[in-house]
């Protein structure tokens, strides 16, 4: 499924406002899509998880 995500990365010891259009997330819960969408957006911004905040996925 493809989803948009409103997220938060920490660049330069500031949490920067950004989205990004994930295409083909899976899960059969909300639980697994949240952490398929981090997945995603770690391998995206080539960050640690815990620079990521997700915001809201939609």
């Amino acid at each position: 499924m493809d989803l948009q995500v409103a997220y938060k990365v920490k660049i330069n010891q500031k949490f920067v406002d950004k989205v990004a259009e994930l295409t083909e997330v899976v899960g059969g819960n909300p639980i697994e899509i949240y952490h398929h969408a981090i997945e995603k957006l770690v391998l995206l911004e080539n960050v640690p998880e815990e620079h990521i905040k997700i915001v809201s996925i939609g």
